[in-house]
C-alpha cells in the first residue's frame, strides 16, 4: 500500500475531513457488528518545542457516529461561536464510542468516530472535545477558541498505517460555505507506526 498519494498535509486533510464528515459511513448494522478495535501508534512533533518528540498512543474504538449525529453536530458549527460551546458540552457528554490516551495518562472520550474504505486504505476519523485545564480554562487566551482535538488515521489490511492529529482545532464554516478545521500554532503533529492489536 502506497500512502503518498493520500497527502497528509493540513489543506487536504481538510478537504477529507469534510468529506468524511458529509457522506455517509457504515451503516447502523455493519455498525453494531463492530467489536472494540485497538490502534497503537506514536505521535511525532515535526517543528516547535515538540520538534523530533515521540510519546505513544492506544486508540481504542467501540462504536461509530451515525450520518444523522453528525449532521446535528455540523449544524451547531455552521450557527456560529455561540453554537459551538454548546457543542462541546454535547461532545463532553459522549460515552461508549472509544477514547485515545498517551501512555501514562487516562486519555479521553472520542466523541465522533467515522470510518470509510477509500483505495488508499481505510480511513479513520476521531473528533473530540479536547481536555483543557483550569489554567487555561481561567487565563481566557485565545487557545480557549481551539476547543476540540481531531486524529485521522490512514491504515491498510493488516492495520498498519499513519496519520495525524490537531491537538487545538476550531471546526467552522467559511464564506463559500466549505468546511474546514482551523489549528492553533504549530500543527499538525505526525502519527507513525500505527498497528492494530489482533
Amino acid at each position: 500500500m502506497t500512502y503518498q498519494r493520500t497527502s497528509l498535509s493540513l489543506r487536504v486533510l481538510m478537504g477529507v475531513v469534510c468529506f468524511i464528515l458529509l457522506t455517509p459511513a457504515l451503516t447502523g448494522q455493519e455498525q453494531e457488528e463492530k467489536q472494540e478495535t485497538v490502534y497503537m501508534a506514536n505521535i511525532v512533533g515535526v517543528r516547535g518545542p515538540m520538534g523530533g518528540r515521540s510519546v505513544r498512543l492506544t486508540i481504542r474504538i467501540q462504536g461509530y457516529t451515525s450520518d444523522e449525529q453528525v449532521q446535528e453536530y455540523l449544524g451547531m458549527v455552521q450557527e456560529g461561536d455561540q453554537r459551538q460551546t454548546e457543542l462541546r458540552r454535547t461532545l463532553e457528554k459522549v460515552r461508549g464510542l472509544g477514547r485515545v490516551s498517551v501512555t501514562g495518562f487516562i486519555g479521553s472520550e472520542l466523541a465522533v468516530i467515522r470510518q470509510h474504505e477509500t483505495e488508499d486504505g481505510t480511513l479513520i476519523n476521531l473528533f473530540t472535545a479536547r481536555n483543557m485545564s483550569f489554567v487555561e480554562l481561567k487565563q481566557s487566551g485565545r487557545s480557549r477558541n481551539y476547543p476540540f482535538s481531531f486524529l485521522q488515521l490512514l491504515v491498510d489490511e493488516e492495520g498498519k498505517g499513519q496519520g495525524t492529529v490537531i491537538v487545538a482545532a476550531k471546526p467552522r464554516f467559511k464564506e463559500d460555505g466549505t468546511f474546514e478545521l482551523e489549528s492553533l500554532g504549530v500543527q499538525p503533529f505526525q502519527v507513525i507506526n500505527v498497528q492494530r492489536e489482533d
